[in-house]
């Protein structure tokens, strides 16, 4: 295929619009995305390099490693394919300018540079802990834009200039003329650390001395090494050190030249370490900088009259003299210093954390590989932590009032333990615990459940008394993560029917009765310092609490742009403390590999995808695969198709919190459930397999709805609906768009799957206690058989109708044989095959032949840091 395009030509559902530069490996094109109507940036591979089977495998293979860093300071990768031989990616499409052009006017003021050398870096680290190297990071690779800097080029290998290091991915240009240009060498040489002229192998540290001389450039306007050629240049970064920067731009502080000496230190080993800290490091110089630059006002009135102008130096003497008794006696304010904490070796985050009341020390909830929790503790002023012993299956911690003790929950319990040695006690039952308070008087105060109010018990332990009463008639169904306001008041979040009702409330506790809503939201809250932290748009916001008139009063102050928040729970992973600190998340969904399995549980080739997928589901004849995805930031999903041939994947509908895809019988439609019905519950649409419009697929209305499949000739869907009341059926809908109950049955009903044939319905039940796998009949409602004998959920059918699948209480799949007598089934015994690596909601699917599945497993956990904020308030006085 010949690399020059004009406008018109056509990739796949890409249309050229014009040509936006071209560099050593490749040309780059504006392009139109005609299924989702977005502008685009397409990178095409040269022949040259395309029709190198070796070169082609490791571009398909690093481009979808890099697709998956979602970052609001990397240019998004959205697609690869191939047409006509020819190799191409579909990228992010970036308005503005690059930093090399920004450079060409000189320094940047010390702010902008600042903000910038802060988002690369945040950047940097969310690349880093996806296993990535940049190894071309300059200023030509990063993009300034109305939204902040974009780094750019995580691309493919070097493959004219030095070998490519081991492990690291280099670059590819995406972007316009020149920015990644192989012709000049001193574009490229002057920001390469000394072990890449070596030819020795790039790691993180690599970036970081990159990162060191882009940011020497942007403050003092000149570069970190300088060479009349390039021996004379390898010999500067190999030997020479830049003259110190406030040398350079008396106004950076001294800080700043530290940090920056620290980055461009020659032997990897005395660099500093990670992008993490080197962005908390930034954040810390932004601070010193503000100070150095706070301009002094001064003044002096003169008067024509000498005793007037005595009086006034008199005045001025005694003002002086008091304005020095008060600075020496009233102390600095402490500076806003902001870090953050990595999870213990080979563990991650889990949904809660607390910090103590006397702000001293951080309880987190951990992880191992296999999904075990504990809880981890660490002091803030301290280099490590340890895990509490006895704490295994822990969640929701909270602290005893004197920051001596903390409770939590695990094993159905409600325990506590003292921090500096014991073993946890328990305290009451609590089959679900959802969050706990620990009053001044001794008493906490928990949620035992899922669906119960909240109740008070002694912190040594004895029978609990109830506090809240669940208010039906407003429709709220549970009462969860209480917090104190003071030793009178708690706050608590309430869960409705309806989700647009959901909200945190405020009571005495001395007449619970008495409660008042006092703000909306889709997560629970908390409380320190006079503020009340909680959820608004995705965004983790601060409010004043007005006690005595129960309302929050003033404007909302965002504390931080996104938070990640654990969904159907409501839990908001954030802390707080009276003296000014706060601990977040950043968002981070559940990273899975996607792999075909064995029936013996065998991985069968490397795995097909990664990232944080959810609800896999093969077509009907087992080619292609759909898929869920999360979005970077706002915790939404993604719909993807991937050709499992091929494996390529392109994305067909985007954040819309997407449930369940079900794939139509000619495998053109796939219908799926997305929360934007009324009231934000989960509604059905369907859309081309291919791309294009949605449409409902069932009128919409206040339900959450499941698909359970389509007829053999498409005219009827079959899904589960449960209504506000709350009330479960299936449902069916037909041509005539008209509804229809098939079966109301009195108890909860989950996971269904209508058969092959269309002559079954196999689903998930508790009507005997706990879920269980059933079939009954279809159309025609029959007999139920239960096919499960220890707990069941999650059916899948073999393509001929001939084997059932499904996950056994113990996360092991499950086989089924099954055998059609007229109007009847004959049912084997279930046949264990394998435990599925994560055995969450809608994790695997079964290939047409039932000989292998697509499963996601848990092998590569990327573990989000905590964001931790000290004297937070003080963000508002900037």
């Amino acid at each position: 295929m010949n690399v020059a395009l004009s406008a018109g030509t056509r990739l796949g559902p890409y249309e050229i619009l014009a040509p936006l530069g071209a560099g050593g490996m490749g040309e780059v094109y504006k392009a139109r995305d005609t299924r989702l109507d977005r502008i685009v940036a397409i990178k095409i591979l040269p022949e040259a390099l395309a029709v190198d089977p070796q070169f082609r495998d490791r571009f398909d293979r690093e481009a979808r490693a890099i697709s998956h860093l979602t970052h609001p300071h990397i240019c998004t990768l959205y697609d690869v394919g191939q047409q006509e031989g020819a190799s191409f990616l579909v990228m992010e499409y970036l308005d503005g300018e690059t930093l090399a052009n920004r450079l060409r006017g000189g320094a940047l003021p010390l702010d902008d540079a600042l903000k910038i050398a802060t988002e690369i870096a945040d950047a940097l680290n969310t690349a880093h802990r996806h296993g990535i190297v940049h190894r071309d990071l300059k200023p030509g690779n990063v993009m300034l834009t109305k939204s902040g800097a974009k780094l750019l080029d995580f691309g493919l290998a070097k493959t004219d200039a030095l070998p490519p290091a081991a492990g690291g991915l280099s670059m590819l240009p995406t972007t316009p003329p020149n920015l990644t240009a192989q012709g000049t060498i001193l574009g490229t040489f002057q920001y390469m650390a000394p072990e890449q002229l070596e030819g020795q192998e790039a790691d993180a540290r690599t970036d970081i001395f990159a990162f060191g001389a882009v940011l020497y450039e942007m403050v003092t306007g000149k570069k970190a090494f300088e060479g009349k050629s390039q021996a004379s240049l390898i010999t500067a970064i190999m030997s020479a050190s830049p003259q110190p920067i406030n040398s350079l731009t008396p106004v950076a502080p001294a800080l700043l030249d530290r940090i920056v000496r620290a980055c461009l230190a020659r032997d990897p080993d005395e660099r500093l370490q990670n992008a993490g800290d080197l962005a908390t490091s930034l954040r810390w110089a932004s601070d010193a900088a503000a100070s150095i630059s706070a301009p002094l006002a001064t003044g002096r009135r003169h008067t024509r009259r000498w005793l007037l102008a005595a009086v006034a130096a008199c005045s001025i003497a005694i003002g002086a003299a008091a304005t020095y008794l008060v600075v020496r006696q009233t102390p600095a304010q402490p500076p806003v210093v902001r870090f953050d904490l990595s999870a213990p070796e080979g563990r991650r985050f889990g949904s809660a954390h607390a910090i103590s009341p006397d702000g001293r020390e951080i309880v987190a909830v951990v992880s191992d590989a296999r999904g075990g929790t504990s809880l981890w503790l660490r002091r803030l002023d301290g280099d490590d932590g340890r895990l509490i012993a006895g704490s295994d299956g822990a969640s929701f911690p909270f602290w005893s009032p004197d920051s001596q003790a903390i409770a939590f929950f695990a094993a159905g319990k409600l325990k506590r333990v003292a921090t500096q040695s014991g073993s946890p006690i328990a305290i009451a039952d609590a089959p679900a615990g959802r969050g706990g308070a620990w009053t001044d008087d001794g008493h906490i105060i928990f949620a035992a459940s899922n669906n119960d109010p909240l109740v008070r018990i002694r912190a040594e332990g004895g029978d609990p008394v109830p506090l809240t009463t669940l208010a039906s008639a407003r429709g709220e169904i549970s009462h969860r993560f209480p917090f104190l306001i003071d030793h009178r008041h708690v706050g608590y979040y309430a869960m409705n029917r309806n989700p647009a009702e959901n909200g945190v409330w405020l009571t005495p506790l001395a007449a619970p009765a008495t409660a008042t809503r006092i703000v909306r939201t889709d997560a629970g809250a908390q409380f320190g310092g006079g503020w009340l932290f909680f959820i608004r748009d995705s965004g983790l916001v601060a409010q004043r609490l007005d006690l005595a008139g129960s309302r929050l009063i003033g404007d909302p102050v965002t504390v931080a742009p996104t938070v990640g928040i654990t969904g159907i729970l409501a839990a908001l992973p954030i802390s707080a403390s009276a003296d000014g600190a706060v601990a977040f998340r950043p968002p981070v969904g559940r990273e899975t590999d996607l792999t075909w399995m064995s029936r013996s549980g065998e991985p069968i080739g490397a795995a097909i995808d990664h990232g944080s997928i959810r609800d896999p589901a093969l077509s009907p004849d087992g080619h292609r695969l759909a898929f869920t995805k999360s979005s970077a930031e706002q915790g939404q999903r993604d719909l993807w198709v991937m050709d499992v041939d091929r494996l390529t994947s392109t994305t067909i509908a985007s954040n819309l919190g997407f449930q369940g895809p079900i794939w139509s019988p000619d495998s053109l439609r796939i219908v799926f459930g997305a929360n934007i019905g009324p009231g934000g519950n989960t509604n059905l649409y369907e859309i081309p397999s291919a791309g294009g419009s949605r449409r409902a697929s069932v009128p919409e209305r206040e339900s959450r709805m499941s698909a359970a499949g389509w007829t053999r000739d498409g005219s009827q869907l079959v899904w589960l609906q449960t209504d506000i009341t709350p009330r479960v059926a299936i449902k069916m809908i037909g041509s005539d768009q008209q509804p229809k109950t098939y079966f109301d049955p009195g108890f909860e009903i989950t996971d269904i799957r209508l058969s092959p044939d269309d002559r079954w319905i196999a689903l998930s039940s508790n009507q005997s206690g706990r879920p269980e796998i059933y079939v009954i009949g279809f159309p025609k409602v029959g007999q139920i058989h239960q096919i499960s004998t220890s707990g069941g959920t999650q059916p899948r059918w073999r393509r001929d109708g001939r084997e059932l699948f499904y996950l056994s209480a113990d996360g092991k799949l499950t086989s089924v044989s099954v055998r059609t007598r007229g109007d009847s089934l004959d049912f084997g015994l279930p046949v264990p095959l394998f435990t599925v690596p994560v055995p969450g909601s809608l994790q695997y699917d079964v290939a047409p032949d039932g000989n292998r599945f697509v499963v996601n497993s848990a092998q590569h956990v990327v573990s989000a840091p905590l964001t931790v904020i000290l004297n937070w308030p003080a963000l508002l006085n900037k």
